[in-house]
């Protein structure tokens, strides 16, 4: 049996529809998981960042790196970009 502990957010971030997303920790079997999900509980999709995270500084700079990057593509950052399988 999984057992999870409650979500503390780590950031927030705004999409270009006006949308926001939280990315969150939540501690689940002991370890810490990182996940981007929706502000609104009842639309949206949620998302499984990183699954086991070391240590604070590397949550830190994951959620930086993380947040800089969905915000420039206006999108969650964990989508694969539009331009991935492309002849670009």
């Amino acid at each position: 049996m999984s057992t999870a502990g409650e979500r503390h957010e780590l950031a927030r971030y705004e999409l270009p529809d006006g949308s926001e997303r939280i990315v969150c920790a939540q501690r689940v079997d002991g370890r810490v998981a990182i996940s981007d999900i929706p502000d609104s509980d009842d639309s949206g999709r949620v998302y499984l960042v990183e699954r086991h995270i070391e240590s604070k500084a590397a949550m830190e700079g994951l959620v930086a790196a993380y947040v800089r990057d969905a915000v420039r593509r206006g999108e969650p950052a964990i989508l694969l970009p539009a331009w991935v399988g492309s002849d670009r």
